[in-house]
């Protein structure tokens, strides 16, 4: 027998939009952090501005990495609200069909 899922569709999408506010908010915050350590570069000498050159690389593909991760999330949860809609609406069709033919047991 399978298991049963109970998900409210809704709610998934409350929190993906919830989700795209994190990513811009994210984004704003994260650029401005960017600009803050970019100004900082000028105080390092070599061989320690080389040091934070890759600091500051490391910096932007863990940021670059994070934004995708919460995006990615974001869509994972409308696609699935959608999909589970779906999949209700087919299951709920198939059950009404089964229940409003007659049956040749009707007594």
């Amino acid at each position: 027998m399978a298991e049963s899922v109970s998900v409210d569709p809704q709610q998934l999408r409350t929190a993906a939009g919830r989700l795209d506010i994190v990513f811009e908010e994210s984004g704003t915050a994260l650029r401005d952090t960017d600009r803050v350590i970019a100004e900082c570069g000028p105080a390092w000498k070599d061989p320690a501005a080389t040091a934070f050159g890759r600091f500051t690389t490391y910096l932007e593909g863990r940021r670059t990495q994070l934004q995708q991760s919460v995006a990615g999330l974001s869509e994972s949860l409308a696609t699935t609200a959608t999909g589970m809609e779906t999949q209700d609406g087919s299951s709920s069709s198939a059950l009404s069909q089964l229940t409003s033919r007659s049956s040749s047991l009707d007594l």
